[in-house]
């Protein structure tokens, strides 16, 4: 396998002319959610050739849900010259069957795709899929360039039922059909059945990490030092980390993001913590005001829960906190753990009571240099410096097709 080691050359493109080729990237994320891997790259990506994010919604189209949650007809935004988002509606009256989800379906839905995008022998067409589920797409759109990137296990996410097993086998099978596999971490591409996978970390949008941005007004009247969590709040997190840290009546705890699927006992801990003076709730924000509330903090924390797929993932914090230049806290995930550059920036904690004592030392690392030296790592692993990577082996594709 092979590791990212940066910018391979230089390629004709961003922000001077668009290469004439098309990046049609499907998935079931939606571009107005919380921002992933997926929509960071699409950005990145569409300095260098036109883009298409695709959304596939989850889940069928039931009569009883409001209207503007059926996606019963396509949506098309243009977001920008070279970066178009087309929501597909959800299926009607399908069901997803043994053989994978219903081809007439993916069919008709391929068509649409296909009235967006220009296809003829100069502008080649690049099909990028991060779900195994979608790969019957590849046989619609008949793309010059088929692209897999795993972002999580998918052993660990789905489970060894009928369904679980019908996604084995399509992921077997796109990572068989495809011309470039990417995965986010060692333990991810040790899992795809390649030896040609390219290690593809989560990154930062550096260039949205100005200095000096200005702090923003929910933060406003809110005493340093400032503890925070600024990204998804699900099963991952340990949220026990907050209620142990917030017992410092001196530090003030910022928890931001978009609630999701958690267990129980954690949805009682946050509406206790609601009740404490010095612990913040701040609403999910659009990626592009991350940074502001990121540059306002004194502390980032990276409090995952150890095992399951976190443990196997590529945390896009460690960038974002970075290029914030935040010094870090956080659990030692195997991705993190394997990297020297993230040890030298993260200091890694087994449990909440060490956290405090790590947090105390690092309010203390707070010099220039040292925030000038998260920065340079966030800079050299920005969404910017993979995608010309990857538009360095798309090009390569194109010219030399196996």
């Amino acid at each position: 396998m092979d590791a990212f080691q940066g910018k391979a050359q230089r390629y004709d493109s961003p922000r001077g002319s668009i290469s004439p080729i098309n990046v049609v990237g499907i998935t079931q994320d939606g571009w107005y959610d919380q921002w992933m891997n997926r929509q960071h790259m699409m950005w990145a990506m569409k300095d260098w050739c036109s883009v298409l994010y695709v959304q596939e919604p989850r889940g069928w189209y039931r009569r009883a849900q409001p209207r503007d949650e059926r996606f019963f007809s396509s949506r098309y935004i243009k977001e920008q010259d070279s970066l178009g988002v087309l929501q597909l509606p959800k299926s009607l009256a399908f069901r997803a069957k043994p053989g994978g989800w219903n081809r007439s379906v993916v069919k008709m839905k391929g068509r649409k795709i296909l009235r967006k995008v220009v296809r003829n022998k100069a502008t080649p067409l690049v099909l990028y899929l991060w779900e195994p589920q979608l790969v019957d797409y590849a046989r619609v759109l008949q793309p010059d360039v088929l692209i897999y990137h795993m972002f999580d296990l998918v052993k660990e996410y789905y489970h060894a039922d009928s369904r679980g097993l019908l996604v084995q086998d399509q992921f077997q099978r796109l990572c068989r059909e495809a011309d470039i596999v990417l995965a986010g971490t060692s333990a991810q591409a040790e899992a795809i059945p390649r030896d040609d996978v390219q290690i593809f970390p989560n990154a930062v949008q550096f260039d949205w990490y100005r200095e000096n941005l200005a702090e923003p007004d929910e933060l406003k009247g809110i005493k340093h030092p400032r503890i925070g969590y600024i990204g998804s709040l699900n099963s991952k997190v340990a949220f026990d980390w907050f209620e142990t840290i917030s017992e410092n009546l001196e530090w003030q705890v910022i928890i931001g993001g978009k609630t999701g699927i958690m267990r129980e006992e954690d949805t009682n801990l946050l509406e206790r913590l609601r009740r404490r003076k010095n612990v913040h709730f701040v609403d999910r924000q659009p990626p592009e005001r991350v940074p502001q509330f990121l540059a306002h903090l004194d502390v980032g924390l990276l409090n995952y829960r150890r095992g399951g797929h976190p443990e196997f993932s590529s945390p896009l914090k460690l960038s974002e906190y970075s290029a914030a230049g935040l010094p870090i806290v956080g659990t030692p995930l195997r991705a993190m753990a394997e990297d020297p550059e993230a040890q030298r920036l993260v200091r890694f904690v087994a449990n909440p009571a060490e956290a405090v004592d790590a947090i105390g030392k690092a309010l203390m690392e707070q010099s220039e240099e040292d925030r000038l030296r998260r920065r340079e790592y966030a800079r050299q692993n920005s969404w910017q410096v993979r995608s010309e990577h990857l538009f360095g082996l798309i090009q390569e594709k194109i010219a030399n097709p196996s």
